[in-house]
């Protein structure tokens, strides 16, 4: 627990959040045995740096939604490098800036079920997560989801916009759907060695360019990708770059829809 803090002294707690600068005050504290139970708190930002590099930290379950953004920046996320963190569930959390949930080595269980925005490697080398649902994101920074190596696939029909490396080195993920994106940065899927198939359905910018070609670099199982008929003629008339190199250099038949 951060500093060390008596278990029941609620003054202490509320000054570890910073609370009411960051949100409404906790009025009342329980615990039993290691689980600390916060009460009455509404509007909750986890300040940058709160649980960052902490190793007693084992789970941070809301049950009434009373969090609502996850602050960070560079070596600042609010909850990142806690090496014992295994569960976090925040469902009323709507972003995650930079770092916010950067590598936490051993979280197996992840809800953001009201995330709309993850900032700059936000959920980077979480390297335990199977899998993860954002069911109401619409934007994914540079690098958010980079190196979750246990990932084997990821899906949503809200997302709209993706940064640059989104899911690179993803070495477990072997699906992606996101079907109403409509542009997605460089590198997206670099590196994903196992990524056999592609749903890119509403996605006229292929990285940034016609001339950037590394949406699908270093791939060497992709087999379908699904993209838009204005991509077969973007680039002067002859398909984006990307689904050339995908044909070209990896094999992958390209659906037009």
């Amino acid at each position: 627990l951060p500093g060390c803090l008596p278990r029941m002294e609620l003054a202490s707690w509320n000054t570890v959040f910073d609370l009411p600068a960051n949100g409404t005050a906790f009025t009342s504290i329980t615990s039993a045995g290691d689980e600390v139970t916060l009460i009455g708190g509404a509007g909750i930002t986890l300040r940058a740096g709160l649980f960052r590099t902490n190793d007693k930290l084992l789970k941070i379950e809301d049950d009434v939604d009373c969090v609502v953004a996850i602050a960070g920046g560079k070596n600042l996320g609010a909850v990142s490098l806690c090496s014992a963190l295994t569960t976090v569930t925040l469902n009323g959390v709507i972003t995650v800036d930079r770092e916010g949930l950067y590598a936490n080595t051993l979280l197996t269980s992840l809800s953001l079920d009201a995330c709309t925005a993850l900032g700059q490697n936000s959920l980077r080398k979480n390297t335990s997560i199977v899998s993860l649902a954002l069911p109401s994101i619409t934007v994914a920074g540079l690098s958010s989801m980079f190196g979750m190596t246990s990932l084997t696939s990821f899906s949503s029909t809200t997302l709209l916009t993706c940064e640059n490396a989104v899911w690179s080195l993803n070495t477990s993920m072997t699906t992606l759907s996101i079907p109403n994106a409509t542009a997605v940065g460089g590198d997206l899927l670099s590196g994903c060695t196992a990524i056999t198939t592609v749903n890119l359905s509403s996605c006229t910018n292929l990285g940034g360019t016609t001339g950037n070609n590394t949406i699908f670099s270093g791939n060497t199982s992709l087999t379908a990708v699904t993209v838009p008929t204005a991509l077969a003629t973007a680039n002067a008339g002859n398909p984006d770059g990307d689904l050339v190199y995908a044909v070209g250099t990896l094999g992958a038949a390209i659906t037009y829809v």
